[in-house]
C-alpha cells in the first residue's frame, strides 16, 4: 500500500477516531508499534509534503486543520523514526471568553513545523509520550 494511500486512510477515520477514542487512547492507538531505529530526511519531507497535498484538497474530510495535521505527522513520522511528541494546547479568547485549542509536534522540546512557537500563546494541557522524570 503506497504511503499516500495509508495517509489518506488516516485523514478519513480520524474524524471517527476522535469521537469514539479519549485523548490518552487515541495516542496509543496513533503510535507505531513498529519502528524505524533512525529516520532519513528523504522520507521525512516526503511524509510532510505527501500530508500537505491530501489535507489541502479543502474537499471532504481534507482539510488542514492544525488537529488533523499534527496527529497525521505524528503517527508517520514516528513509524519513520523521527520521535516527535503530540502537544495540546488551549488559550482564552479575550474578546469572547471562547476557549481556542490548538495540536502542533515538538522534536527535542522545540516547536516542529511552526511558523511561530505555540507556546506564546497556547498552555499545554497534554503531551504524548510524556516527558520521562
Amino acid at each position: 500500500m503506497t504511503l499516500f494511500f495509508k495517509i489518506g486512510l488516516l485523514v478519513i477515520a480520524l474524524p471517527v477516531m476522535t469521537k469514539v477514542f479519549t485523548l490518552p487512547k487515541l495516542m496509543k492507538v496513533l503510535t507505531p508499534g513498529k519502528r524505524k531505529e533512525t529516520f532519513a530526511q528523504d522520507e521525512i519531507d516526503h511524509i510532510i509534503k505527501i500530508t500537505d497535498l491530501i489535507l489541502n484538497q479543502r474537499f471532504f474530510i481534507f482539510h488542514p486543520t492544525c488537529l488533523k495535521k499534527s496527529l497525521v505527522l505524528y503517527h508517520f513520522l514516528n513509524k519513520h523514526g523521527l520521535k516527535v511528541v503530540m502537544n495540546f494546547g488551549v488559550k482564552k479568547d479575550k474578546k469572547s471568553d471562547k476557549l481556542d485549542g490548538h495540536g502542533w509536534l515538538t522534536l527535542d522540546d522545540k516547536p516542529f513545523l511552526e511558523s511561530y512557537n505555540p507556546l506564546d500563546f497556547f498552555k499545554v494541557v497534554y503531551s504524548y509520550p510524556k516527558k520521562s522524570s
